[in-house]
C-alpha cells in the first residue's frame, strides 16, 4: 500500500486508516503529556468503512504496520516497537512521537477526511438510482437546452440540470469539460474521431473523465464507451439526443 502522495489524492479507506491511528496516538499523548506513549493494536476510533473493509485480525495488524511505517517515513513518529502479545487484542505498540510534526499532520489529515466526506456526500446527491440490471444501452439522454437534460432509463424519465448531475465547474459555476464533451457527442450522434475538428489532443483524457463520472452517476461498472476503433473513433453506448 502506498500512501506517499498528496493527502487529497488518497482514497477514503486510506485516510480512515491514518486518521484512526492518529486519534489513538493523540489520545495517549493527551494523557501522558510526553512523546513516548503506547497504543493498543485495536483502535477505538475505527470508522464504519474500516470495520466493513477489514474483516480479519491478520489484515488488521498488517494495516496497522503499514500505517505506522507511513507515519515514521514522514517523521510524524520517530520510531515504534511492538511488544507483548501482538496477536492478542490488547497487544501493545510503543511509539515515540515527533510532537510538532504530529500536531501539524493531525490537522492536515482531519481536514482531508472532512473534505473527502463532504465530497462523497455531494457525489451521493448526484447519483441516479437505477435497477441493478441496467445497461448503458438502456439509458437515453436528451438535451433540453445547454444546461438541462431529460434522462430516460427504461420506463422512467426525469429532468436534471448539469449541477444536479455533478457536471459543474466550481470555479466558474458553469458546465464543466465533461458536460461539454457529452453535449458534443450528442451532436455527433454519439461518435467522435480524431478527424473531427473538435477533437483535441486532450480528448482521450476528457473521455476518460467523462466515463468515470457517468459510472459514478449511474452506478454501472461497465465502460460507457465501446472500445476505440479507427473507423468510428470514440463511440458512446448511451443514446444521446441534441437539443437542436
Amino acid at each position: 500500500m502506498n500512501y506517499l502522495y498528496p493527502l487529497a489524492d488518497l482514497s477514503q479507506l486510506n485516510i480512515d486508516k491514518i486518521l484512526s491511528l492518529i486519534k489513538d496516538i493523540d489520545e495517549k499523548l493527551q494523557l501522558a503529556n510526553k512523546p513516548k506513549i503506547y497504543i493498543h493494536w485495536k483502535s477505538r476510533y475505527d470508522t464504519e468503512l474500516l470495520r466493513n473493509k477489514i474483516h480479519n485480525e491478520e489484515d488488521y495488524r498488517q494495516t496497522r504496520f503499514e500505517t505506522l511505517g507511513y507515519l515514521e517515513s514522514i517523521n510524524v513518529i520517530k520510531e515504534y516497537r511492538t511488544h507483548g502479545l501482538i496477536y492478542e487484542e490488547m497487544g501493545l505498540i510503543d511509539v515515540v512521537v515527533n510532537i510538532n510534526r504530529f500536531k501539524k499532520f493531525k490537522e492536515e489529515i482531519q481536514k482531508s477526511y472532512d473534505e473527502k466526506i463532504a465530497t462523497n456526500k455531494i457525489n451521493d446527491l448526484n447519483k441516479i438510482d437505477v435497477p441493478d440490471d441496467t445497461k448503458w444501452e438502456d439509458v437515453k439522454i436528451k438535451f433540453i437546452d445547454g444546461l438541462t437534460v431529460k434522462l430516460t432509463i427504461k420506463d422512467k424519465a426525469f429532468d436534471k440540470d448539469f449541477r444536479e448531475l455533478g457536471f459543474e465547474d466550481k470555479r466558474q459555476h458553469k458546465p464543466n469539460l465533461q458536460w461539454k464533451l457529452l453535449e458534443l457527442l450528442a451532436h455527433k450522434k454519439g461518435e467522435l474521431s480524431w478527424e473531427d475538428s473538435e477533437a483535441t489532443d486532450k480528448v482521450k483524457q476528457k473521455k476518460h473523465n467523462l466515463s468515470k463520472k457517468l459510472k459514478e452517476i449511474f452506478g454501472i461498472n461497465d465502460d460507457p464507451f465501446y472500445p476505440y476503433s479507427t473507423k468510428t473513433g470514440y463511440q458512446i453506448k448511451i443514446t444521446l439526443i441534441p437539443y437542436y
